[in-house]
């Protein structure tokens, strides 16, 4: 009998070693020919690309182009597919860029590989219209992404400041040439620059990804103007009015406990209904003394405003990250709060009022920190459920964090 029931331990734990065995010698030596590699279909009028997937040990879809009609239909499916057209140098390298981490361009290799889809056609019936299927099989061109290679840093000079531009991190960006990088270099200076550097260099183009440039005209990029007696001012308004919710709030809550421990039915709900409403007012209080301040210290500079543009900036870049993390410090000052409501209450009058005091929302920062951690090394730029805890880990660490929720300067 224990050996029977030995045997069908085995088999039942055997499943799961096996699928935690190494990749074979095969995966393996796929897994290093294919690394950050990029197939590209094209058959008219469609396109379909995939990227190599370590996990996986396979090519996986990561775009599909379809014309028009298809995207009707396909929007009625609720799937609205991207729009790059066909599998041409700019369009590998996007895709390259948005598929794999520090890459800046896809070279073409001396093979194709197969693939399977599938070809959906239009009919028009005598009653109606209908859409239809098969699958049939394309070839696809193989692309290998290029290194990222950065632009090397220039010294600047006291009185000079400098900043890198960059279409690697934009989605529509383009490789440009040596001209049209100094032209956008004048334009975020100010001036021509004094000095600049070129990076990411597309291939046999004369063309780039990237610029860093020396500029010694007045730099208006800063978003945080403000004296050090107005922010000072602005603290004393904004604490003050947290002192005022919070002193109402410790009258409600004493008045509740004991209407409660005299069982004063009415009374409690009345008390309870006061509490609710301040606890509402609380995220009001805290944001429009935010927002009062915040109209006089913003300076609005269309630069940093300004988010169509074809490429990023390392200054504007940081100046949103500055404004995401001050959001972050307004959330933060709410929940501060509504632990001192907690206090007050015993962790208890969350229950009575049936409002959670311990909810943290941080407004989805979370991008806006992670491209600024981020930026100096281009990456595709995927979503996780750790990417804004890691981010807020490196922040805090450096001491960024911690200035930024007092006063920006």
């Amino acid at each position: 009998m224990r050996s029977i029931i030995g045997l069908l331990a085995a088999l039942l734990v055997l499943p799961v070693s096996y699928s935690r065995l190494p990749p074979s010698p095969t995966r393996r030596l796929a897994s290093i020919i294919y690394e950050k590699v990029i197939a590209c279909a094209t058959r008219y009028p469609h396109v379909d690309a995939y990227k190599w997937s370590s996990d996986h040990s396979e090519f996986v879809r990561v775009y599909v182009y379809r014309p028009p009609i298809y995207q009707i239909y396909l929007m009625h499916q609720r799937f609205a597919p991207p729009s790059a057209p066909d599998c041409g140098f700019e369009s590998i390298a996007q895709l390259c860029r948005s598929s794999y981490d520090n890459v800046s361009y896809g070279k073409e290799m001396n093979e194709t590989k197969t693939f399977v889809v599938e070809r959906f056609w239009y009919e028009k019936r005598e009653y109606g219209h209908s859409y239809s299927h098969k699958n049939e099989t394309v070839e696809a061109k193989l692309f290998k992404c290029q290194d990222y290679i950065r632009a090397e840093e220039p010294s600047v000079p006291e009185g000079s400041w400098s900043d890198r531009l960059s279409t690697a991190s934009v989605s529509s960006g383009k490789c440009k040439s040596e001209g049209d990088w100094i032209r956008t270099a004048k334009h975020e200076c100010g001036a021509t620059p004094t000095h600049f550097n070129l990076g990411a260099k597309c291939g046999d183009r004369a063309e780039y990804l990237e610029i860093i440039f020396v500029c010694d005209a007045p730099k208006n990029t800063t978003i945080f103007e403000a004296g050090k007696e107005f922010l000072e001012h602005r603290e004393e308004y904004f604490h003050n009015s947290q002192f005022a919710v919070l002193q109402r709030y410790a009258e409600l809550a004493e008045k509740l406990m004991e209407a409660s421990a005299k069982n004063k039915t009415e009374s409690v709900e009345i008390y309870k209904r006061k509490l609710a409403k301040v606890s509402s007012t609380v995220a009001d209080t805290i944001r429009d003394a935010h927002n009062l301040t915040s109209l006089s210290t913003v300076q609005r500079n269309s630069k940093i405003q300004d988010i169509s543009r074809d490429y990023d900036s390392r200054q504007r870049l940081f100046a949103r990250a500055k404004y995401a993390i001050r959001n972050i410090a307004i959330e933060r000052s709410e929940e501060l709060f509504h632990l001192a409501v907690t206090l007050l209450s015993n962790g208890t009058i969350e229950q009575k009022i049936g409002f959670d005091v311990a909810s943290m929302r941080f407004m989805g920062a979370a991008t806006l920190i992670h491209d600024m951690m981020s930026y100096d090394k281009p990456r595709a730029i995927t979503y996780s459920p750790g990417l804004f805890l890691s981010g807020l880990s490196k922040l805090r660490s450096s001491g960024t964090f911690s200035r930024a929720e007092r006063t920006f300067d």
